[in-house]
């Protein structure tokens, strides 16, 4: 049916985004939403995965429309967070963090943030590092990576904790902390 169509198409999508494959990801989304029969909770996952792809690929205002209409439908609180962490990196391409920073907080609460799954918490803090990153405050950058990793680790998702560890290692280098890039870096390469 057309939902699972859909479902298949969010999961084709998320994984053609990890290798690189942006392009065909959209496509496959844009097909499954031109299907009318598509119920709203499934457009809305549709939309956030859609609207990753155009992340990837460089359109930062189809994004942001993409998640506007995703967030009309009113979706579960995990798909919710998934598209402010997209419109938030949307908006981080487009070189405003005050706008990216505005996107996390304008949508859910910290309280709701810290209810969801160890996943979404640890690219939420990872996004939020991103943008101390963009505003030039390394050590703020570090402590929140530092939490992402944690939170990555959690999760059982290892790979992605050890990309969080050597992002802190790459700010702990500009705030001029060698100790803690050395330890940061270490800890990173033992993960793989």
């Amino acid at each position: 049916d057309a939902d699972a169509l859909a479902v298949a198409a969010v999961n084709r999508a998320t994984c053609l985004l990890a290798y690189g494959q942006a392009a065909e990801a959209k496509a496959g989304v844009d097909e499954a939403l031109a299907d009318a029969r598509v119920a709203q909770a499934r457009r809305a996952e549709l939309q956030v995965a859609g609207a990753r792809a155009e992340v990837a690929l460089g359109n930062s205002d189809a994004a942001i429309a993409r998640i506007d209409e995703a967030l009309k439908l009113e979706p579960s609180p995990a798909l919710k967070a998934q598209a402010l962490l997209a419109k938030s990196g949307a908006e981080l391409a487009k070189k405003n963090p005050t706008a990216a920073t505005q996107a996390l907080s304008d949508g859910m609460s910290a309280k709701e943030w810290n209810q969801l799954p160890q996943s979404l918490r640890a690219e939420h803090a990872a996004l939020r590092a991103a943008i101390a990153v963009a505003e030039k405050k390394p050590a703020e950058a570090m402590a929140l990576q530092d939490a992402a990793a944690t939170l990555w680790k959690h999760a059982g998702r290892l790979p992605e904790m050890a990309r969080a560890l050597a992002e802190t290692g790459r700010q702990a280098q500009a705030a001029d902390d060698l100790a803690g890039a050395c330890d940061r870096f270490y800890r990173a390469a033992r993960s793989l």
